[in-house]
């Protein structure tokens, strides 16, 4: 009973599903940088725009409002659970640490009819996935990843060490690597996080 409510309210929430974001988890690909930057708003946004069927809760993204199921986040994400089990009725989530458009992007990744991850969405979805503890979001990011050909090794390992993408770290190619190999891609790694840092 529980599983048919959650499906009738994921499904209630996401009504003319264009089919040509029907996705597999398996057809993905990734980005070659790692520098996070807001991405373009998905052409479809409004499918969180407007009430429709069992959408309970509003959340409000850079000044602008998606409607979205609560059990839904709920299940996906335990930061947002904790936040709506404390939030008063009828009250909307406020997210002021979030870009609108990543975390519409977000939400076309996990509803169904999944969206696909994209070389510009990648960097986001993993922030984001790993901000509010979503593990899908970060297992379809890092299937993009591990799949990618475009993808330095060094980055891939620098974001598999920053989101604990263990898969990224842990890969065949990586135990082969020498001590010495090891240590630069350690000192890469810290030149790495100071220019994220400087430059966002």
């Amino acid at each position: 009973m529980i599983l048919l409510v959650l499906l009738l309210s994921t499904t209630a929430c996401a009504p003319n599903i264009d089919p040509h974001y029907l996705d597999s988890y398996s057809d993905v690909s990734a980005t070659e940088g790692i520098t996070v930057s807001s991405v373009p708003a998905p052409q479809h946004e409004m499918r969180f725009a407007s009430p429709t069927g069992m959408c309970n809760v509003t959340v409000m993204v850079g000044g602008k409002e998606l409607l979205v199921s609560k059990e839904f986040l709920a299940v996906h994400s335990p930061v947002l659970a904790a936040r709506m089990y404390y939030l008063p009725e009828n009250s909307p989530i406020v997210l002021d640490n979030s870009s609108y458009e990543e975390f519409v992007s977000l939400l076309e990744v996990i509803y169904p009819g999944r969206a696909k991850i994209t070389d510009d969405t990648v960097a986001s979805i993993l922030k984001l996935g790993y901000r509010y503890q979503i593990e899908r979001a970060l297992e379809l990011a890092e299937s993009h990843l591990k799949s990618s050909e475009k993808f330095e090794s060094v980055a891939k390992l620098h974001l598999g060490d920053q989101y604990g993408l263990f898969g990224l770290t842990s890969t065949a190619e990586y135990s082969t690597f020498s001590d010495s190999l090891k240590a630069a891609i350690c000192d890469r790694f810290m030149e790495l996080a100071k220019e994220h840092i400087y430059y966002n």
